[in-house]
């Protein structure tokens, strides 16, 4: 009786009464494995694990044939954080209660929340057969979260043929779906599980983002705001708003979902990333590193390798720190993977038809397709089989025609870093081209696990991985002009002979029109570079150019936003009226080209120089004026301008800066000439010689192929 009176002083959670009644049983029967494991749930209510765990053991060691003694056991180990315990507590019960169809699904769902997901939806088979939906639906679960995605999408489907009006398996199935990208039917599928759970806020938080990968982003704040209707402190809608908003330039929005965000959840991963990406657009840079480096100690990988791209940014940190800031995220995300590094069946044959991956999640219209395109179309066929590895979710037309440019085409934004690993290493690929480095969705941890035996970083930026399975980087005599300077990467430097860019004439760009200073009498200097390059010395720099050319006029690139009124009042403070100022937002190509008509000359940014701006910049006419980095990310502009011969364009300090826009601006008769014969020089230029760029590529490739078939370590 005195038993049955604390497990109903444990039911009334009662605990300090039924702890003080079970401690009396012990005394008289210390074996009682129903009263050490009536402990054991006081001191898991109670916080305190260690004392469970050993309740909890204790009571299995009696009676090992009691089921929930084995489960509690594993249970607490999980929760005490004793992950490789807890492990072992589950496989043990489940060799011990093989059939048992709850220590089956028990087990599996504390091997799924382990991270073994291919474990976990072996298990949860074992009990298909007992018929109860939720073991499909846990099971698709896991498959989810292994990403066989289209397994679990099966076992969604037969949870529901099961149970017709169990939500659970509609909403997984529409994440699925959605994971596939069959969006129409994930959409299908979310209207009937908001049928049976309408005030569900998850449901809307998903038909957001199907919404938002449709580009339909107006359909897609909508369903954010339902979402937080019904659930007000929901951080993850805010920050999914927030993302429609940046995506929309309404920066000002967009800053105070993400604040909303932040005061529910600080430590919400993807928070960091883009609030350090939105306060940097308004440019305020000191607060935006400050996110970063929050994101730096992430445990996620891509959240980590947020900081290191923004380090592009921070021209104040030397090359060393930056690299030692990228062997720092490789130690703790790349470096473990080397266990995962397989043998590869390698033919060395050194002039033999080579296999050339690139991988990407940019291929689209974006810088990076933009430049892939020519080279893709020029490639040797009969040296090199070409295959892209896309892990682009949303194509557009430009991804069709980089399609048609590969032998090879394979999407595969669903598979895990592991699993495009695999399907490299199966294709025998020998040398594989990394197109991102640390920015948005990169692969590193692919390159980590060496897929292919010659493996490189290309185009993304002109920096360092910091993954010592990176073998090279690419780079010019212009980027990287001392090799005194190779230190500061953690891969091989390797500088094709002319130059790093391969630019095409873009097909949304109209002809060359009048310089704009005979038509209204004044000089109007831009940049139409993305705005969070844009530092305060650059700012200063302006100014002063701006003061010391009377009359002359500025067009900048920023979104709307309150950050508006405070450049001009920057500005104002320099002497600078506010009609001498005018923004512009992102737009349309054929807009953004168009403003080039409005423009005499370009200033490219400091520290983080522009590349596809400068280049666009020149090819309407219009000179730029740079100066030249002490890091490699900010030197493009010396690479474009030096394949032109317009070195004189290039400063070494900040007074030359100044000094060489002030001149070229009370020069009319250069300005009016320039912009008569500056597309024509990049025509002629190595620049826009797809052919010779990419046989200068391929010459690159096939040296670092044979260096690699004679076995030489680089």
């Amino acid at each position: 009786m005195e038993e049955v009176r604390a497990r109903e002083l444990v039911g009334a959670g009662k605990l300090h009464e039924a702890e003080q009644l079970c401690r009396q049983l012990l005394s008289h029967k210390s074996r009682n494995d129903n009263v050490l494991s009536m402990l054991g749930v006081i001191a898991f209510r109670t916080g305190r694990l260690t004392e469970a765990v050993e309740y909890f053991s204790k009571a299995a060691a009696i009676d090992p044939r009691n089921e929930q003694h084995a489960l509690d056991l594993a249970t607490t180990l999980q929760q005490s954080g004793r992950a490789d315990e807890a492990t072992a507590a589950y496989r043990k019960a489940l060799s011990e209660f093989p059939t048992s169809a709850n220590i089956i699904n028990d087990a599996a769902n504390g091997l799924m929340a382990l991270g073994h997901f291919r474990e976990a939806a072996e298990t949860y088979r074992r009990a298909l057969g007992s018929g109860r939906p939720e073991i499909h639906n846990n099971l698709g679960n896991a498959l989810q979260r292994d990403r066989r995605f289209a397994e679990a999408i099966e076992s969604y489907r037969n949870a529901i043929r099961i149970k017709p009006d169990y939500f659970e398996p509609h909403f997984n199935l529409a994440n699925a779906l959605s994971e596939t990208g069959e969006f129409a039917q994930a959409i299908q599928i979310l209207n009937r599980t908001l049928e049976l759970r309408p005030d569900l806020p998850e449901a809307y938080l998903l038909l957001g983002i199907i919404f938002g990968n449709l580009n339909d982003d107006a359909k897609a704040a909508d369903a954010f705001r339902q979402a937080l209707r019904l659930r007000p402190a929901f951080a993850q809608a805010e920050l999914e708003l927030a993302k429609v908003l940046l995506r929309n330039d309404r920066l000002d929005d967009a800053i105070a979902a993400l604040n909303r965000c932040a005061a529910l959840d600080p430590n919400l991963n993807e928070l960091f990333i883009y609030l350090g990406h939105a306060l940097r657009e308004r440019g305020d840079h000191l607060e935006a590193f400050k996110w970063n480096q929050r994101a730096r100690v992430s445990d996620d990988s891509l959240t980590a390798s947020t900081f290191l791209f923004a380090l592009n940014y921070e021209d104040s940190i030397d090359a060393k720190a930056v690299l030692k800031y990228h062997r720092d995220w490789a130690a703790r995300f790349a470096a473990p993977l080397a266990a995962e590094i397989k043998p590869l069946e390698i033919d060395r044959s050194p002039s033999r038809r080579l296999r050339i991956g690139y991988v990407s999640p940019t291929f689209r219209d974006h810088p990076v397709g933009r430049f892939m395109q020519p080279l893709l179309a020029n490639h040797n066929r009969e040296s090199f089989e070409i295959h892209c590895f896309n892990d682009l979710r949303k194509p557009d037309r430009f991804t069709a025609s980089l399609r048609a440019q590969a032998d090879v085409w394979m999407d595969t934004g669903s598979l895990t870093d592991a699993a495009l690993a695999d399907v490299i290493r199966d294709k025998k690929i020998d040398i594989l081209v990394d197109l991102a480095m640390h920015s948005p969705n990169s692969r590193m941890l692919t390159f980590a696990r060496r897929p292919a035996p010659v493996q490189v970083t290309y185009l993304a930026y002109a920096g360092t991985t910091g993954v010592p399975t990176m073998d090279y980087r690419l780079t010019d005599p212009y980027l990287d002009p001392s090799p005194d300077n190779d230190g500061a990467y953690s891969e091989k430097t390797w500088r094709l002979p002319r130059t790093y860019w391969c630019y095409s004439a873009p097909p949304e760009a109209p002809e060359v029109s009048a310089a704009p200073v005979e038509r209204v009498g004044y000089v109007t200097f831009g940049c139409l570079s993305n705005f969070s390059k844009v530092t305060e010395p650059t700012l200063a720099a302006w100014a002063q150019i701006l003061r010391a050319t009377p009359g002359s006029h500025l067009i900048m690139h920023t979104p709307a936003g309150e950050h508006r009124k405070k450049l001009l009042a920057r500005f104002a403070a320099e002497g600078i009226d506010a009609d001498r100022i005018r923004f512009i937002a992102r737009g349309p190509a054929e807009t953004y080209f168009a403003t080039y008509r409005d423009i005499d000359i370009c200033f490219d940014t400091a520290g983080y120089g522009g590349g596809t701006t400068t280049l666009d910049s020149l090819w309407m006419g219009v000179p730029v004026v740079t100066l030249a980095g002490s890091r490699a990310i900010g030197r493009g502009g010396v690479s474009i301008l030096s394949n032109l011969q317009l070195q004189d364009l290039i400063a070494t300090d900040a007074g030359a800066y100044v000094a060489i826009a002030r001149q070229l601006a009370e020069d009319r008769v250069r300005l009016v000439d320039l912009r008569k014969c500056l597309r024509s020089r990049m025509v002629a230029s190595p620049l826009m010689d797809a052919r010779g760029f990419t046989k200068d590529l391929e010459a690159a490739m096939r040296q670092m192929w044979e260096l690699a078939a004679a076995g030489v370590s680089c």
